[in-house]
């Protein structure tokens, strides 16, 4: 069985090549910018907090050292799973605690994400929060 398409009736194959790549190709650009736009499902019970990897499987947090719990998952700015021996240093993350008060839960946070937290909060703080 022969597909007749109208529209492609007397091109040459040189010409639908180059628009299929075209195609591809504007997809491929098109791509970044949506991925980009996804919000990551962060709940919302999560606190934001400046967090300090101390090792050992300890994270410093307000001046108090939390342990991780078994199988805790740490996400970083790409929303992969890292192991903990892989984060070190001072970071921006959002932390959910178990019901035992161990690290349950970390993301750490994208620069972008923490520019649009400070606009939100300083855009909460109106004028007449004041009174």
């Amino acid at each position: 069985m022969i597909l007749h398409l109208p529209f492609l009736f007397g091109l040459p194959l040189r010409t639908l090549k180059f628009f299929a790549a075209l195609l591809c190709l504007v997809a491929m650009l098109g791509q970044p910018a949506f991925a980009s736009s996804i919000q990551r499902p962060i709940p919302p019970a999560a606190k934001w907090v400046e967090a300090e990897f101390i090792g050992s499987e300890r994270v410093k947090v307000d001046d108090d050292v939390y342990v991780l719990a078994a199988g805790t998952q740490i996400r970083d700015q790409n929303n992969l799973i890292v192991p903990f021996s892989q984060v070190r240093g001072t970071y921006d993350v959002r932390v959910l605690l178990d019901i035992n008060g161990q690290l349950h839960r970390i993301w750490l946070m994208t620069p972008e994400e923490v520019a649009d937290a400070k606009a939100k909060a300083k855009a909460k703080k109106a004028w007449w929060h004041i009174f």
